[in-house]
């Protein structure tokens, strides 16, 4: 959606646009994943600079009905997630020039900063769908990590749905935990499932380090843990967990 017609204060969407959603979407399954684009943020980033848009609410109203909603903008030239009930958002770096923190300068615009920095706050977004799950996998990498962290998040999408699904969720408890925020967690700690007693004393925390020892052999990790998985390729074990640290909380 085109939200940056006026040229000062917060995005707009517009009436007649607005219409158009609602006609848009009247066709569409509530189970339909929908995907939003919009250059300004339809949520209140830093209204102050004018990182919002004014009638965003109506346009989430139209799609609250819908299970998994994401919205994807750019405008503010740096990374940001948030997640409101159904709707996840995401904004992304640029690779015009970089924008201060909101609130951080007196206002915003292209922010000055030494060359040999500026490949780290300049970068690009990769969007992955996986058929199946309702969810796009949305990584953003500067400009001087390259390609290769994002791709390998990718792949490990991929990976994860492939490998994973069968027992976990992100965001709920199947046969294992749900994985969401799986990195800095202490083992056995998420109150939504009934770890074993050897997870739970284990005094593990999860990491790259800890992970990849997990996934290659769980109970040389913890000694009596009901994981009855085991994954001996070395690379599928780096994209997964590339996968699920690149991951957005709730």
């Amino acid at each position: 959606m085109n939200n940056v017609v006026q040229l000062e204060g917060l995005g707009s969407i517009g009436a007649e646009q607005l219409e158009w959603l609602k006609n848009d979407l009247e066709r569409v399954s509530a189970s339909t994943p929908v995907v939003v684009f919009a250059h300004i943020p339809l949520w209140s980033v830093y209204p102050q600079w004018g990182w919002g848009t004014s009638d965003s609410e109506q346009a989430l109203a139209l799609l609250k009905r819908f299970g998994s909603v994401t919205v994807l903008n750019g405008h503010i030239h740096q990374v940001m997630q948030k997640v409101e009930g159904n709707v996840t958002f995401h904004s992304a770096m640029s690779t015009a020039f970089p924008q201060p923190v909101p609130g951080s300068a007196p206002s915003a615009g292209p922010m000055q900063v030494p060359a040999e920095r500026l490949r780290q706050v300049l970068g690009i977004s990769e969007v992955n769908f996986v058929a199946g799950r309702h969810q796009l996998a949305v990584v953003g990498s500067p400009l001087a990590a390259g390609a290769p962290a994002a791709t390998q998040a990718l792949a490990g999408a991929a990976l994860f749905e492939k490998r994973c699904t069968g027992c976990h969720a992100l965001d709920q408890a199947k046969e294992g935990p749900p994985l969401r925020g799986v990195f800095g967690r202490a083992a056995g700690r998420d109150p939504q499932f009934p770890y074993s007693d050897a997870l739970k004393r284990s005094r593990v925390t999860w990491n790259e380090g800890t992970l990849d020892k997990w996934l290659a052999d769980p109970e040389s990790l913890v000694p009596g843990t009901d994981m009855p998985f085991r994954l001996s390729n070395a690379a599928e074990r780096a994209d997964i967990i590339a996968y699920l640290k690149g991951l957005p909380g709730k």
